[in-house]
This record gives structure tokens, sequence and C-alpha cells, in this order.
């Protein structure tokens, strides 16, 4: 699922969302402790709070290597998360996660629609288009990327891999993702060369 993000992903040194699963010891109390639960330790690289201070060239740089670094880790958490929940053959546990992420996916489209307005307000109209544009498409290829890992617990839950119409599905949203991927691709090129446009200036 999306190797190019999680190709970057596996870079990546910082702490993210994950389901642990504890040793299996008993508390003090006695008592048995979760078969799992989430852990998070993920921090974004840029806030909301932080835009305010930034110029132009430094606005897109913090959505470039900020905010869709961010991206990156979280997708790479999301579809760990997805293996985890299989192995523990648990669909609580990858809920559990989603909503975990989610959130924070939340919180990083709220960072961009700040970088977005900051840069139209400094005259980088251009630049603000593209990083509302890929927003955009990056909630949809969120939406669908969920939508894919639901099917693929479906054929776990069914417990059978040939399942035709599964299989059609899980094709069909790929595909669909692949499509969106290469739109960011492409609006994420268009941001860079604004970007160095703007350093010349």
């Amino acid at each position: 699922l999306l190797p190019a993000l999680c190709g970057l992903a596996a870079q990546q040194q910082r702490a993210s969302v994950s389901i642990a699963v504890p040793s299996g010891k008993a508390t003090e109390s006695g008592q048995k402790p979760p078969p799992w639960e989430v852990t998070d330790t993920f921090t974004p690289s840029v806030s909301v709070d932080t835009v305010s201070a930034l110029d132009g060239p430094h606005l897109v740089q913090s959505f470039l290597s900020g905010v869709s670094q961010d991206r990156v880790i979280l997708h790479k958490s999301l579809t760990d998360g997805f293996e985890t929940a299989v192995t523990l053959a648990d669909p609580q546990a990858f809920k559990a996660i989603v909503t975990q992420i989610s959130a924070h996916f939340a919180a990083l489209r709220a960072t961009s629609a700040s970088i977005s307005s900051a840069l139209a307000t400094n005259g980088f109209r251009d630049a603000s288009v593209l990083v509302g544009e890929i927003d955009s498409s990056e909630q949809k290829r969120l939406d669908k990327v969920l939508a894919l890992l639901e099917v693929r617990m479906q054929v776990v839950r069914a417990q059978f891999e040939g399942d035709a119409e599964l299989k059609t599905k899980v094709a069909r949203i790929s595909q669909e993702i692949d499509e969106i991927s290469e739109e960011i691709n492409s609006s994420m090129s268009e941001l860079r060369a604004e970007a160095a446009d703007m350093d010349m200036e």
C-alpha cells in the first residue's frame, strides 16, 4: 500500500502512532493487561500557531518539509496499524488507531489551511492555490486509503482471499489511489517551482 509513501516514512526516525501489545504480565492488582493499546507519541513538525511568523518561502517549506512529511509518517502508521490488527485478529484495534490517526490528519488540514491563507495574505496567490489543491487531494487519498483498508479487513474477516468481488474492489480503489497520488506529485512539483521563484525575488 502506497509504497512511495511508506518508503519515505521508513527513513523517518520520529515517533508516531502504533498498536502496542503488552508483555502479558499481570498488573500488581492481579489484573491481566489489555490485549493491545494505542500508543501515540506523534508530534507535528509545524502547527497553526507557528505559521503567522513565517514569510512566503518558509511557508511553502513548512508545507513541503513539515505537513507533507508528517502525512507520510501517519500513512505509514496507518498501514502498520492495519497489519498489527490483522495479526491480532481484532478489527477493534484497527478502528482505534484509525480514530487516533484521523485526529492528527485533521490537525494537519487545519495547519495547511493556515499556510494557504498566509500565502494569500502575503501576495503568493499561486502558491496558496496549490497548497489548497494538494490538501484537497490529500483528503481524497486518505479517504480512499481508509476505504481500501476496510475492504482488506473484510477479506480477513471472511478468511477467503478468493472473493472475486472484494478483489475487484481492492484493485479499483488501489488504482484510484495511484491516480490521486500522481495528481499530488504533479502539484508538489509546481509548488516547488513556486518556492524557487520566491527565493529568486
